[in-house]
């Protein structure tokens, strides 16, 4: 199965998804942990999430239907809970919005 806890051993973020009864947990290197409690299984993404740096912050909608995921270097990514398939990429750079 791999090694459970990531490398840098750092959760970010976890949160229980009540729709489906699992329990998520993401790596600041985008490793994802999923435990199904109804199941009673363990899974553990063999592919991390695809970030161009490390994760800063990521939050799950009210609904738990979307995860917003923020990296080290501004970048903003949409992703859906099924799959956590990549629904959009943005740029936070300060520039494009203007100044303080």
């Amino acid at each position: 199965m791999g090694q459970i806890i990531p490398e840098d051993g750092e959760i970010i973020r976890s949160t229980f998804l009540l729709e489906e009864k699992q329990y998520c947990a993401l790596s600041r290197t985008g490793k994802i942990i999923i435990y199904d409690y109804f199941n009673k299984e363990l899974n553990v993404q063999s592919k991390t999430l695809d970030v161009p740096s490390a994760i800063d912050d990521a939050r799950f909608s009210h609904d738990q239907e979307l995860l917003a995921i923020t990296t080290c270097d501004n970048q903003m990514m949409l992703m859906n809970k099924r799959g956590m398939v990549v629904q959009a990429s943005y740029d936070m750079n300060q520039a494009d919005y203007g100044t303080k």
